[in-house]
């Protein structure tokens, strides 16, 4: 979340509890300050639930009337930095839970602002120190900070594993129902100026899926096309559209291990036609010699393939040379 001055207004109209306390004043810059700050950061991180986050603010003193929040503002030392803060926990527990500081000014007073983010419990000293006590696990409980129990810390460790088994089983079960297609070239013949080749579309993956659309596009290489009409004479003005020819792979379902066959048929006299066609308005001057067009076409195989889950598709291409 955004550390905004409205945050801030908000946060302080409020009681301290388990996810958020006021300090006045911000930790010293020695051994002692830093088990303090690990202290804190230990038990807000273990006392917050999944989507949680809690607030450390600086500068912030509690209405002993109230309770709520008063903004006092601090003094901040160029040594409070978020990564010099990290490393100093670092040593100390034994995970550095996930946390943000940050700094801002709200009616010109300088607050300083740790949010604390869910994950990762149990939080645990790694040595003793300033209120810490070797793998004895603190969180708040209200406004104060109390030993956890045993059961407590159970709890935390099989919610965390019960997320990461979840997390592992989503996983699994997103391989299970991925489109994984892929194009395979299958055998070529020739008659004449004609030329069959086909085309495998192989399932390598779990999930069944059935093929939508297909196509080859045959182009004319861009360089080997201008060099030719140079030769001849002829000035290049643009880009012939490529001749698309629509495949029919035969229906049904392709599963895991599986693989379906179409056959392309492309003549080139088809695609003399084809290049005939659109020469008034991409070469300047007469044709009269026949261009070698089996030397200059390459083809493009796209395929489209819908998997049986709604949503989940996937477009796979191949490239071909006619020669």
């Amino acid at each position: 979340m955004t550390i905004s001055h409205d945050l801030i207004r908000q946060l302080v109209s409020r009681r301290e509890s388990p996810i958020l306390d006021f300090k006045e004043k911000f930790y010293e810059n020695s051994p002692d300050g830093t088990a303090e700050l690990a202290k804190d950061l230990m038990a807000m991180a273990n006392s917050l639930h999944d989507g949680e986050q809690g607030y450390l603010l600086f500068g912030v003193a509690e209405d002993p009337v109230e309770h709520f929040g008063i903004i006092k503002g601090f003094e901040p030392q160029q040594w409070m930095t978020d990564s010099n803060l990290q490393q100093k926990v670092r040593l100390l527990l034994n995970r550095v839970p996930v946390f943000l500081w940050s700094q801002i000014n709200v009616d010109g007073c300088m607050i300083g602002v740790i949010e604390v983010r869910s994950g990762g419990r149990p939080f645990y000293p790694l040595r003793d120190g300033k209120k810490l006590q070797r793998h004895v696990a603190l969180h708040r409980v209200g406004s104060s900070t109390d030993v956890a129990s045993p059961d407590e810390i159970v709890g935390w460790s099989r919610s965390g594993d019960d997320r990461r088994a979840t997390a592992l089983q989503l996983e699994q079960l997103e391989q299970e129902l991925s489109v994984v297609p892929s194009l395979v070239v299958g055998v070529m013949t020739r008659t004449g100026s004609t030329r069959k080749q086909e085309i495998h579309v192989s399932n390598d993956g779990n999930a069944p899926f059935s093929i939508s659309s297909a196509r080859c596009s045959w182009r004319l290489s861009e360089q080997a096309w201008r060099q030719w009409l140079q030769s001849v004479s002829l000035r290049y003005l643009a880009e012939i559209p490529p001749f698309v020819q629509q495949l029919r792979f035969p229906p049904g379902t392709i599963r895991g291990g599986e693989h379906s066959t179409a056959s392309i048929l492309v003549d080139v006299s088809d695609v003399y036609v084809h290049v005939r066609r659109h020469f008034a308005s991409s070469v300047e001057g007469v044709l009269n010699e026949t261009p070698p067009l089996a030397e200059f076409l390459v083809g493009e195989v796209v395929v489209e393939c819908q998997g049986l889950s709604k949503g989940r598709t996937r477009t796979v291409e191949l490239a071909l040379n006619y020669l």
